[in-house]
């Protein structure tokens, strides 16, 4: 837990996350276990990043099944002392051939805050492509903040891997 909170004390840091900061480090408990729920239930899926050789936190990612049949969404972060290592592509990389592979998901979908061009980049370098703009993606702060979201199927997946 310290590594999402230490995350979470970088300005801006959840300005992109459906999510806030954190008040305390005791907020976070729940979380975990929440978290812990929903990997029991099938409802999401919480995975920790972390450097091979060092086992260093890198960063987070999501995958969560949607209501549409074989459909899942990904989400991914990087702690900020980390950012432009190219992490978050290994990381976005990770979140989709677990929904392919683990959960047989047919399609993937991901979104961005459209001012998150760093988001952008990754998901380009991932494969995915664009499906539309969504005006009021989510609510952060009592305002509606416009996303991009993108798909990718589980035959690209395949052709990006060969």
């Amino acid at each position: 837990m310290e590594h999402v909170w230490t995350a979470t004390r970088y300005p801006g840091f959840n300005d992109g996350m459906l999510w806030d900061a954190p008040a305390s480090r005791e907020e976070m408990i729940g979380w975990t276990e929440r978290n812990r729920e929903r990997w029991a239930e099938g409802q999401g899926y919480t995975l920790t990043a972390r450097q091979i050789e060092t086992g260093l936190f890198v960063g987070r990612n999501m995958v969560r099944p949607l209501d549409k049949p074989k459909t899942c969404r990904i989400g991914f972060w990087i702690h900020p002392t980390l950012w432009n290592q190219g992490y978050a592509t290994e990381i976005a990389r990770a979140a989709v051939s677990f929904a392919f592979e683990e959960l047989e998901a047919e399609t993937v979908a991901v979104a961005h805050a459209v001012w998150n061009t760093a988001s952008a980049r990754v998901i380009d370098k991932v494969g995915f492509t664009f499906a539309r703009d969504i005006p009021q993606g989510y609510m952060k702060h009592g305002q509606w903040v416009p996303e991009r979201e993108y798909v990718m199927t589980r035959a690209k997946w395949h052709s990006n891997e060969t």
